[in-house]
């Protein structure tokens, strides 16, 4: 690597090392939040970068054409890419406009909602952030969706139907967060049902999703594409075997596991959502049959959890329990996905593939 390319790997690592001191410093969040558009809107050499400017740039062959068909799924980053090409603006311009308004929500949201706000984007930057720099489409629809979660904090029909909203924005940029419609069902299925018992019927249908798991890309043959499907439900299938199916559901289970242990005797109406939408999140977990990739539906959720626990972070060397669990568990979660992610070769990408470029 070049004298640059280090002194870029000091710098985020400085910036990661002073989240987790600096817990609560304004000057320093802005330049976390600052350091992260930089990097997702300024780099031309991740993976997938020639894939979705290629995308951006067929936007004149769709328009002059007229085979461009506006649709449920990704209508947003259809409107959006034409709008900006007719503009004149190149894919690192429009990718730099779309990263940073993604960007700023997520931020706005850790800000609002965080009280070691530091901390939890630290955390980002170890997992999901080298995802965010690559998956130009899902980044915006990830931070929609990020937004759309907390609208299910309220048991009101008017909240129910902004995450509806949000959820058919985030549609509009990456089909795949249909997947939160879920979510919304079974809101309305189980409103009246606590969730303690919530959590047994959930593991039920988690057991006939199980059993049905080979009926799955049958039955979403009839919303995406086949070369998704394809690649998705059967490449990635080829390489996956029962060790990381059950690794990842151990490490997202560990995740839910440590939101359960600090949670249960809390009178805390945002610990109960943070636990009510792990819950939901353990129907990804068979998914993960096929490849680790779906892991992407568990990032908002992953975010929220930090939020959530990083006000146990420590703040002096006398540590109760709850502290000692929840604030070393936090960052141990964001630690392990990291590593197991990107250095341990237990998804599906590497360090060379992914944090090299970036």
């Amino acid at each position: 690597m070049s004298n640059i390319a280090y002194q870029l790997y000091f710098f985020t690592t400085l910036i990661i090392i002073s989240g987790f001191i600096f817990k609560r410093s304004n000057v320093l969040f802005c330049v976390q939040i600052i350091w992260m558009i930089i990097l997702c809107s300024g780099n031309t050499n991740s993976l997938d970068f020639d894939i979705n400017e290629t995308l951006y740039n067929l936007a004149y062959y769709d328009e002059s054409s007229g085979t461009i068909e506006y649709n449920l799924l990704g209508y947003a980053y259809y409107i959006t890419r034409m709008l900006a090409y007719n503009e004149g603006l190149s894919f690192i311009q429009y990718n730099m406009i779309i990263s940073m308004v993604a960007i700023l929500m997520i931020g706005g949201v850790v800000r609002k909602y965080a009280k070691n706000y530091n901390v939890v984007i630290s955390l980002i930057y170890l997992y999901p952030f080298p995802e965010m720099v690559i998956q130009k489409r899902f980044l915006p629809a990830m931070a929609i969706m990020l937004i759309g979660l907390l609208y299910l904090n309220s048991e009101t029909l008017k909240k129910k139907l902004k995450f509806v909203a949000m959820l058919l924005l985030g549609m509009g940029f990456h089909s795949s967060v249909i997947f939160y419609s879920i979510f919304f069902a079974l809101e309305i299925l189980f409103y009246k049902i606590n969730i303690n018992k919530r959590k047994y019927i959930i593991s039920i249908l988690v057991g006939i999703e199980v059993l049905s798991i080979n009926l799955i890309p049958l039955i979403l043959l009839n919303i995406f594409p086949d070369d998704k499907i394809q690649l998705y439900f059967y490449t990635f299938a080829d390489k996956a075997n029962i060790f990381t199916c059950l690794f990842w559901s151990l490490l997202q289970g560990t995740s839910i596991y440590l939101i359960h242990k600090i949670n249960v005797g809390n009178n805390n109406k945002f610990g109960d959502f943070i636990y009510k939408i792990n819950i939901y999140s353990i129907c990804i977990m068979p998914l993960y049959i096929f490849d680790p990739v779906f892991s992407r539906f568990y990032r908002p959720i992953l975010i929220l959890n930090y939020i959530y626990l990083s006000y146990l972070i420590p703040e002096n060397i006398v540590m109760n329990k709850k502290e000692i669990l929840g604030g070393i568990g936090v960052i141990m979660i964001g630690l392990l996905y990291s590593i197991v992610w990107y250095y341990a070769g237990i998804g599906n990408m590497t360090f060379e593939r992914m944090i090299m470029p970036i």
